[in-house]
């Protein structure tokens, strides 16, 4: 693991985030549970998205604008198999995708530190495209684990 940002200040009335970034298995899971064992609150980010392509109608409504009603399974889930077909066939929706889907994640993770503030010293995020992406620059440590 390599220290590779720190010093943002953390927002007024939420726990301060801490990122782990990395690839597949990396171990991002391994020390984000060696974290929560010294007390910080977890979050997982692609876990996080998994829940809300079930239970966020208005971000399964922007999915469907975006790839079509032929993306949804049958319970009308946003199937994820089809989306990445869909992106492999038009790969300029991508950057439409990240457009959609980033801020619901930022606002979802920003929502668990503001209700965690007080049960925990910190919130642990853990996202694979960390640096990739806006919510880097919302923690205030990031580890890159390798």
């Amino acid at each position: 693991m390599s220290p590779t940002h720190q010093g943002r200040v953390a927002d007024a009335g939420a726990l301060p985030c801490v990122g782990l970034g990395g690839g597949i298995g990396a171990g991002k899971s391994a020390v984000a549970g060696l974290l929560v064992s010294l007390g910080a609150r977890h979050v997982d980010t692609d876990a996080l998205y998994h829940d809300m392509l079930e239970q966020d109608l208005t971000l399964r409504h922007g999915l469907g604008a975006l790839f079509g009603d032929g993306i949804f399974d049958e319970v009308g889930v946003p199937s994820r198999e089809k989306m990445r077909a869909r992106l492999q066939e038009r790969p300029a929706l991508f950057h439409d995708l990240e457009a959609l889907t980033h801020p619901a994640i930022f606002a979802a993770v920003a929502a668990l530190a503001v209700s965690g503030a007080g049960e925990a010293p910190y919130l642990v995020v853990e996202a694979a495209l960390l640096f990739e992406s806006a919510l880097f620059e919302r923690v205030v440590f990031s580890a890159y684990v390798m």
